[in-house]
């Protein structure tokens, strides 16, 4: 959903359909080019990859951490100024889903480096 705010009001809002859902891979890049597309400013996400996060920046989209809750409490939120911006890192919204499982930047709790690495 795309939605223009005026202060703490939704003035317009549209459904965009997300090709991108059937696809393989290429999901998260193919949503950001989406929302870049579209000419937003901001995406409220509950997680962006690395290289989705790399095409919003480059079209200065900042992203923001979702809450659990509907679409519009995220956006009254939002235009409060209340949600958190999601920066590189670890963690939970951040690079991947986070918590040391391997699926982000990293390779999980505990990894030391390819066999053979000197610790």
């Amino acid at each position: 959903m795309i939605a223009e705010l005026v202060d703490t009001e939704i003035k317009n809002f549209k459904a965009v359909q997300n090709q991108a859902l059937t696809q393989p891979s290429g999901l998260g890049i193919a949503s950001a080019q989406l929302i870049a597309n579209n000419k937003a400013e901001a995406v409220i996400a509950n997680s962006i990859g690395p290289k989705a996060f790399s095409i919003l920046q480059q079209f200065g989209v900042k992203p923001y951490q979702a809450i659990p809750a509907t679409v519009r409490e995220n956006l009254v939120k939002f235009a409060k100024g209340e949600l958190q911006e999601i920066i590189p890192g670890y963690g939970p919204g951040r690079f991947g889903p986070g918590f040391g499982r391997g699926y982000g930047r990293g390779y999980g709790r505990g990894w030391r480096g390819p066999p053979g690495a000197v610790p």
